[in-house]
């Protein structure tokens, strides 16, 4: 991985171009988010910036990103943005979240039982509804 890392960094340096390397996270809650890069841990060894973007569960529609390595300069606030329908990125502004708050925020699991009691709120929102226009999924 080093040898191919050191092309694309031969690239940068002649072309003047940033080269962005997008990845994904393990599942591991154990280790640093640094750590929890899938590939090989070259990728983020030689990289001089590691930003992280994340939800939480207040408004799934907002997204934040922060940084998780940085060894140009000091660190920067988090930032928070939405991405609309056709893609386009609204920046909402600095915020205090962290990475480990990014990177703790797990999902509850919902029992059949309130996974059931939605799907008859949701059905029932409009009113009473006749039982034998509506299917259920199987």
């Amino acid at each position: 991985m080093r040898p191919i890392l050191r092309e694309l960094g031969n690239v940068a340096a002649r072309t003047g171009a940033a080269i962005i390397i997008i990845g994904h996270m393990n599942k591991g809650e154990k280790s640093k988010s640094i750590y929890r890069g899938l590939g090989s841990i070259d990728i983020t060894a030689v990289a001089r910036s590691v930003l992280l973007i994340g939800k939480r569960n207040e408004d799934p529609n907002i997204r934040y990103l922060t940084q998780i390595k940085n060894n140009l300069s000091a660190f920067g606030k988090a930032v928070s943005f939405t991405i609309n329908d056709k893609g386009a990125v609204k920046f909402l502004g600095e915020c205090d979240v962290s990475e480990a708050d990014l990177l703790s925020n797990t999902l509850p699991k919902k029992s059949k039982l309130e996974l059931a009691k939605e799907i008859i709120t949701t059905m029932l929102a409009d009113g009473d509804k006749n039982p034998t226009k509506f299917s259920m999924p199987v």
